[in-house]
């Protein structure tokens, strides 16, 4: 009797090992099978499921699962995972934001009954992946990232209009913005209140609050970031700008599964532009720079973009779409006068990320962008005051010719750690050249009564002396550097990437 129990319990626990090992593989083949079938998620309306459920079929035959995976009992779901209670469940739609998989295998219930009375037992494993696919983070209109003291001035000067408030920003200051990241995660640590990336991206705020919450996400990120963080807190301290705003309102993330996005870089000062400019939309702000003013009106702020590749107008990044009007005079004695008023007019322009590829050592990214159209045009009243002759006014037309800008495929190759070799800008044709001071100097630019007479020369004295050296004047202090600022080039783009995730680090979430 003692040898009998002592082969039953030794059956026993064999069986019982058995068992668990055969349920932990089973387990593990449904693990990967969810993980692989999710990578090929891809959103954006892409209907993947042929290629979502030849991921799951190869991922299990690769690892010893002999059955279909998609026959009945198996099966391979496509759907959306919610948090009810702090539970995680999946539910099947049409999103296609999550994939389940649900594999059986029937094996003996016991290597001794089993083998002499043919017993099977069915064993059962699901797994239920979020979408995975590769993600990068870029923006459209770069905004400064060498700034100088006269940058910084500048800056102030439309920071403090754009927000309502009296700026005094260093150099130093600026410069810490502009190198500085923070990620969703950052935010989410310190935001209380919300515990998912698409509630952060919706939660309304104050512009000041916004601020605050990017200044405490930086300082969770625990990076040097003392001289961002301190731009933060004097850039939301005071500030008249009563403006809502939300996060999805300057961010567009397109990622099918946003909780992944998390660990993906933001640009601090990018942030920042964007929702000052977003804060101000439709008003009309007026900044004076050495002696020269000028009217700026924000149609629509710049979006940034996170997402992945695939689909049409998925992942896609916009300038700001604005208008500049400038006013000016000068005068010389014994040659004249002359008042100008000058219109720039920037549409938006867009970037959109097409290509996608990585072959382990470096990632291929490919964004086809488009600048947006620009013209710029006014009028000067030239009055000509040579000694001894009565004042004659002259009116003057200006309009530079632009060439639209070209669309282009801009390529970027970011070896591995991408971290490391990012962030990268590229960009488009410009049909200015380098400067804006140099086509507001151009001849053709200008239109002159028909008929002048003896009033041409000194027309051309005055053109010469006064209103060409104005009109460069204005380019090089004022309408150059502003326009970078804002993140603009008139003929041209640029495009900077910021960051890639190849993949999350737990996509596996049930």
């Amino acid at each position: 009797m003692t040898l009998l129990l002592a082969v039953v319990f030794m059956a026993l626990a064999v069986d019982t090992g058995r068992l668990w090992m055969q349920q932990r593989k089973l387990q593990s083949i449904a693990d990967i099978a969810s993980m692989e079938a999710a990578r090929e998620i891809v959103g954006c309306g892409v209907d993947a499921s042929i290629a979502i459920l030849a991921a799951a079929g190869n991922a299990a035959t690769r690892n010893g699962y002999d059955g279909q995976i998609t026959q009945s009992p198996n099966m391979v779901e496509l759907g959306n995972v919610t948090t009810v209670g702090g539970i995680r469940r999946f539910t099947t739609d049409t999103e296609q934001r999550a994939v389940r998989v649900y594999i059986t295998q029937s094996v003996p219930a016991s290597l001794v009954a089993g083998g002499l009375f043919g017993n099977q037992v069915l064993l059962h494993a699901e797994a239920v992946s979020a979408a995975d696919p590769s993600l990068v983070t870029f923006t459209a209109g770069s905004f400064l990232l060498d700034i100088d003291t006269e940058n910084a001035d500048l800056l102030n000067a439309l920071l403090g209009e754009l927000l309502s408030t009296s700026l005094s920003l260093s150099v130093l200051s600026y410069e810490g913005l502009a190198t500085a990241d923070l990620s969703l995660a950052d935010l989410l640590r310190v935001q209380g209140g919300v515990s998912t990336v698409h509630e952060l991206l919706e939660a309304e705020m104050a512009l000041g609050d916004l601020l605050n919450l990017m200044a405490d996400g930086l300082a969770e990120a625990g990076t040097a970031n003392g001289p961002a963080i301190a731009a933060l807190e004097e850039l939301s301290s005071g500030i008249g700008n009563d403006a809502t705003i939300r996060l999805s309102d300057i961010l567009a993330v397109s990622a099918p599964n946003e909780d992944a996005t998390t660990e993906l870089s933001l640009n601090a000062l990018s942030l920042v532009m964007a929702a000052a400019m977003f804060a101000s939309e439709e008003s009309t702000v007026t900044i004076s720079i050495a002696g020269l003013e000028t009217e700026i009106t924000i149609q629509q702020a710049p979006l940034l973009a996170v997402g992945p590749s695939e689909g049409d107008n998925c992942t896609m990044a916009r300038t700001a779409q604005l208008s500049l009007g400038v006013s000016a005079s000068a005068a010389l004695p014994l040659v004249g006068s002359v008042n100008l008023t000058l219109n720039a007019a920037v549409a938006q322009g867009t970037a959109e990320l097409t290509e996608f590829s990585d072959d382990g050592s470096a990632s291929n990214v490919v964004i086809a962008a488009t600048p947006g159209l620009t013209s710029i045009s006014g009028s000067a009243t030239l009055v000509v005051d040579p000694l001894l002759l009565p004042p004659t006014s002259v009116p003057v037309g200006i309009n530079v010719p632009l060439n639209p800008g070209t669309a282009q495929n801009l390529e970027f190759e970011v070896p591995h750690p991408a971290a490391d070799n990012l962030p990268q800008t590229q960009p488009t044709a410009n049909a200015l050249g380098d400067s804006l001071q140099n086509a507001l100097q151009e001849d053709d630019i200008l239109t002159l009564p028909p008929a002048l007479g003896p009033l041409e020369s000194l027309v051309e004295i005055a053109i010469n002396t006064l209103l060409s050296p104005l009109l460069g004047e204005i380019g090089r202090v004022l309408l150059d550097p502003l326009l970078e600022i804002l993140g603009v080039r008139l003929g041209g783009m640029e495009v900077t990437l910021h960051s890639i995730q190849l993949r999350q680090e737990k996509p596996l979430i049930i």
